[in-house]
């Protein structure tokens, strides 16, 4: 073999071997860049409005009450916007954050009304360009007696009818832009206190990565403010951790499921019989009569024991789907190793062909 055909085979080899790494690595991050709204939302407050809160919708109804709120949206644009518009019943996502714009039919039992079926607004307006319109937000007081707070949101979601989706794997990605305003409503200022109550604990996955979820539920017509979580997951008669967990600052809306998440971090499920203790703070108080590790005074705690079983087949099913223990199939190694010892073995061609060269 020629010199100049040797270095071509060798840079070729190379090539190669960058596009097999680029297969297999290239897609592992997705960039997606927001372009923001066209349009903007003023919410002018009712005279019902409760005192002290001004950036959102906070009313006191009387019961079998109607009203009619409105909301001003505003062109920024010099094409006309279309708007789709929303009502929903607040949730608790497993962040342990309130989400006011999501759809859900997995409501909790305890709840009375949800926000859909008392709040009534337009499902699309459109506004012209540079110019503004007035959406009406209709609001039918249930005749019945409503207990604390319902809690939800309006959404108002611009439609991106010329956004082409990004595709990447095979998934399309379409921007989304919305803005969320909540909407508290109450028929009394009573104050109700949070209750919280565990329902259950099953093995789960977060965005493919293995976790143990707490089911949690809010059973009463109250934010739960400040929550904290402490838990401990041990083998069943055993004192000793296998995972550990405490997060503070989180927040459940009223009547609310909440899957507090245990994070495996990347470790694999393994099956067996197990309990968790749980010790949870809640409505931090100057005089509360708890404290946590910290020394924080709280209002409210709860107390949890409960044993709860991985199966050998859900374990292996959940590993298997997981991005953190997902492993690559024997044959790559092998092209990979093949492909090394291609290169070392023609890098040694290369350097022998040009010590024989010199000499000649």
């Amino acid at each position: 073999m020629k010199r100049g055909q040797v270095v071509k085979a060798f840079k070729a080899l190379v090539i190669s071997l960058v596009a097999v790494v680029a297969v297999f690595v290239g897609n592992a991050v997705t960039q997606v860049q927001a372009a923001g709204l066209d349009f903007s939302v003023e919410t002018p407050m009712p005279s019902n409005q409760i005192k002290g809160e001004n950036s959102y919708y906070n009313l006191l109804m009387a019961s079998g009450k109607s009203q009619t709120l409105k909301a001003r949206l505003i062109n920024k644009s010099s094409s006309p916007v279309k708007v789709d518009i929303s009502a929903q019943t607040a949730i608790t996502n497993t962040n342990g954050v309130i989400d006011y714009a999501s759809k859900t039919t997995n409501t909790e039992k305890s709840l009375q009304y949800s926000l859909q079926e008392i709040v009534k607004v337009p499902k699309q307006v459109t506004i012209p360009a540079n110019g503004k319109i007035t959406v009406p937000i209709q609001i039918h007081m249930p005749t019945g007696k409503l207990k604390g707070v319902m809690a939800g949101g309006i959404m108002f979601r611009q439609v991106n009818e010329g956004a082409t989706a990004q595709s990447k794997d095979s998934v399309a990605i379409v921007n989304q832009y919305a803005f969320t305003t909540a909407l508290l409503i109450r028929q009394s200022e009573k104050l109700y206190q949070p209750n919280l109550v565990l329902t259950g604990i099953n093995a789960n996955q977060i965005n493919l990565r293995n976790v143990i979820s707490l089911n949690f539920v809010n059973n009463q017509p109250a934010f739960l403010n400040h929550l904290e979580i402490n838990s401990k997951i041990t083998k069943q008669n055993s004192d000793k951790a296998v995972y550990n967990t405490r997060v503070q600052g989180m927040q459940m809306a009223p009547n609310t499921k909440f899957a507090f998440p245990i994070r495996l971090e990347d470790k694999k499920l393994v099956a067996g019989a197990y309990t968790a203790h749980i010790v949870a703070y809640g409505m931090p108080a100057k005089d509360g009569k708890y404290r946590d590790a910290d020394g924080q005074k709280y209002a409210a705690k709860w107390t949890f024991t409960k044993n709860f079983v991985i199966t050998q087949d859900k374990a292996n099913d959940l590993n298997r789907k997981s991005v953190a223990t997902a492993h690559y199939p024997w044959w790559l190694y092998a092209l990979v190793a093949a492909v090394v010892v291609l290169i070392v073995s023609l890098s040694i061609a290369v350097v022998l062909l040009l010590k024989r060269n010199k000499k000649n």
